[in-house]
């Protein structure tokens, strides 16, 4: 550690983070003039890429600052506010796209920068790693995000704490400057997809580097998990999705009829599944639906816990109840809509998920824990059938709507729009229970409810909303042979 200044007011913390960018600009030009690309798309990279590192540092910062907020409940950004790598990253990232095409859009009217989009993406990655390589080095001087103190030999003492510690940040530039080389060499042989090999490298690395950290960072929505572990995680699951997206490309269209001929364009059966307007409106109404009720058994398990005090293993009892009915819903969904038909079926579900969060709520108005305990069961079980069935339904919907050759797409489109229902529900409360959004415990006569129900109150009247919608307004029903009419 040398956190003293050299020369021009500049400190070894500076020098290395300026050597780190410039390097990164020369692996730009270098892996630029491998790939032959024209002088102009050259510099549009060697540009942005400033642009990306400056206002990435902004956005470095804000993340951190909302890190503090979330561990402090105060959003400042004064000197000592700090910064995040992830921070750095996600809003380098987001301006260097944005800006991309924008500038791509006016220098390039043959469209000659959006194929090689991914061609950035390949030399991104010895790019980013050399220059946090030299960061790190960098932090490594300036005694930030220093490791777990230690006595051991490769311990190195921080000058403004006074005792040695683990040189966590030594340990990540060793990782990070081999990364680089292995990237370049890579690229230089022709190898692609890089960027989700630096993604999933990184996330592993950094998620068990933060168990050697002690430098606090601030709190997330995780509690066991440091800000950079929770987004490691996340950008894990990024690279191992791109990863799925690069092998999906190379799958035939029809495997038995075309193998090795046609190959699995998954852009454009996207862009087919996109222009499906049944298809879309079924997936938003599933979404809205995920939506109301991906947050009620949670919170009926929360309340449990905090409010009531359970132990975890009457607690089980009621998820193992859920787990139940979910068995006894799939194992029986083909006879119930074969004997109900699909309206019906829709109907029940919607019903259900009206009926169950009243069962679960009407536990206020007993004081006897077995009383209550009942009805979270009944409630969790009349769920996981209903739900099962209708799941089944859906799937047989969602399959019904796609268009001919489209239906593997369509289950993964439709799919996902319902996941993110379901997930900024989560995420929706979260926040509102950690923010106050709702009374801690509120009265209605005799009658005492917690913020718990209070939530479960607004995703039943959500319930009851699209129910009426169901009824009110028409399907839309597409055009073709393989669609069945319900």
């Amino acid at each position: 550690m040398y956190p003293y200044e050299i020369f021009l007011g500049m400190d070894l913390y500076s020098i290395l983070m300026a050597v780190g960018v410039i390097l990164c600009m020369v692996f730009i030009r270098l892996q630029s003039d491998w790939r032959g690309l024209r002088a102009r798309l050259q510099n549009l990279f060697l540009f942005n890429a400033i642009a990306a590192v400056v206002l990435g540092y902004g956005g470095a910062v804000l993340l951190q600052a909302f890190y503090n907020f979330m561990a402090k409940g105060k959003f400042e950004i004064v000197e000592s506010t700090g910064a995040t790598f992830y921070g750095g990253l996600i809003g380098g990232t987001a301006m260097f796209i944005v800006i991309y095409f924008i500038a791509g859009h006016f220098l390039f009217k043959d469209k000659y920068h959006i194929p090689h989009l991914r061609t950035a993406s390949d030399i991104a990655p010895a790019c980013i790693t050399v220059a946090h390589g030299f960061g790190r080095l960098g932090c490594l001087m300036a005694g930030c995000c220093y490791g777990a103190k230690c006595d051991a030999w490769y311990g190195i003492k921080m000058v403004h704490l006074g005792y040695k510690v683990v040189p966590v940040q030594l340990f990540e530039a060793i990782y990070l400057l081999g990364l680089s080389i292995i990237f370049l060499l890579a690229f230089k042989k022709g190898k692609k997809y890089l960027m989700p090999a630096y993604m999933m490298a990184y996330a592993v690395w950094r998620f068990f580097a933060e168990i050697l950290r002690n430098d606090y960072r601030g709190a997330t929505i995780v509690d066991f998990l440091t800000p950079s572990q929770f987004i490691s995680v996340l950008l894990l699951a990024g690279g191992l999705q791109l990863v799925r997206y690069h092998y999906m490309a190379k799958l035939p269209v029809n495997p038995d009829e075309n193998k090795g001929k046609e190959k699995y364009n998954v852009l454009k059966a996207l862009n087919i599944s996109i222009k499906n307007s049944p298809l879309v409106g079924f997936s938003i109404y599933r979404s809205m639906l995920g939506f109301a009720m991906a947050s009620v058994m949670p919170l009926t398990y929360i309340y449990m816990k905090t409010t009531l005090k359970l132990p975890d293993s009457l607690i089980v009892y009621v998820t193992v109840a859920g787990m139940f009915g979910s068995v006894l819903g799939y194992s029986f969904a083909g006879w119930f809509i074969r004997r109900f038909g699909s309206r019906c079926t829709i109907l029940v579900a919607h019903l259900t998920y009206i009926v169950a969060p009243f069962i679960l709520l009407s536990s206020i108005f007993f004081s006897n824990i077995y009383i209550m305990l009942g009805l979270f069961v009944l409630g969790d079980f009349i769920l996981g059938i209903i739900s099962a069935i209708w799941g089944v339904q859906s799937s047989a919907e969602m399959l019904a709507l796609a268009r001919p050759g489209n239906k593997v797409m369509a289950m993964a489109f439709c799919g996902t729009i319902t996941a993110i229902g379901g997930a900024v529900s989560r995420i929706f409360t979260s926040i509102a229970l950690a923010a106050g959004f709702f009374a801690a415990s509120w009265q209605w006569g005799e009658v005492y409810g917690t913020w718990y129900h209070g939530l479960i109150i607004v995703f039943t009247l959500l319930n009851i909303l699209f129910t009426i919608l169901l009824l009110v307004v028409p399907a839309v029903v597409p055009e073709h042979e393989d669609y069945y009419n319900p």
